[in-house]
């Protein structure tokens, strides 16, 4: 799948979704690797956010699930992952919540919500409207004490699974989530996968770094990772939160 077809057919897909909502619907956002100029053609998820007005109901539910659920068999559609959130929770950055989520391109209702301050963020300062309420009249708001304990969270997220788990391509990517975790801890500003890697060299030693630079690269499949410098990384995340 090109850039083309999804600058071709996400337009399709929001007016399809506003047509179900109706009065409810107020946007479509593109957020993620797509707009942050980090995504993979062949590799990466299309993430996005649909704001209404007020929390879905049991039939929006419904047409939702059979309309993802036809979108799911073509490349795009099986593609997407987002999330639905009223326009209230959003401004609260409320995320206790069960909500309407699409993994993997399958619409699942009463979901719990897999938003946070990070996300938000990359709303306001990377989102793209695709139709609706242009991002900067949803009145979403971010400290940035707000995204770095985000980040802190996710960063102790990242450093119970990696402890849990013995396959190569989750602790590869719980690595990068962990450099990104630090990057917004050392800067307060949203990384992409790539850029947070290259910011943190300096934290890395040089075989480490090179290897997950093959890996992002698609030159190398896998490696060892080496625990003892993962641990050290973690610590001195740790640091900086405190």
């Amino acid at each position: 799948m090109e850039i083309h077809d999804v600058e071709t057919h996400l337009p399709e897909i929001a007016r399809a979704i506003a047509d179900i909502l109706g009065d409810n619907f107020l946007g479509f956002y593109l957020v993620g690797s797509f707009v942050m100029g980090a995504w993979n053609p062949q590799t990466s998820d299309l993430d996005f956010l649909v704001v209404v007005q007020s929390p879905l109901n049991a039939v929006e539910d419904t047409a939702l699930q059979n309309f993802h659920a036809a979108l799911a068999r073509t490349e795009l559609g099986g593609r997407l992952e987002g999330e639905y959130l009223d326009l209230a929770n959003l401004r609260l950055k409320n995320f206790a919540l069960r909500i309407g989520t699409v993994l993997d391109g399958i619409y699942h209702p009463g979901y719990p919500c897999q938003l946070s301050a990070d996300n938000v963020l990359c709303l306001i300062q990377y989102g793209r409207c695709i139709l609706g309420r242009p991002v900067a009249q949803l009145g979403a708001e971010v400290t940035v004490q707000e995204f770095k304990q985000a980040a802190y969270e996710m960063l102790l997220e990242d450093q119970e699974e990696f402890a849990t788990t013995t396959d190569f391509a989750a602790r590869a990517y719980l690595l990068i989530d962990i450099l990104r975790c630090i990057y917004t801890l050392r800067t307060g500003q949203l990384p992409t996968k790539a850029g947070a890697l290259v910011f943190n060299r300096d934290l890395l030693s040089k075989d480490l770094y090179e290897k997950l630079l093959s890996h992002q690269q698609g030159k190398l499949a896998q490696f060892p990772i080496p625990e003892d410098e993962v641990q050290q990384l973690l610590a001195y995340a740790r640091s900086l939160a405190r």
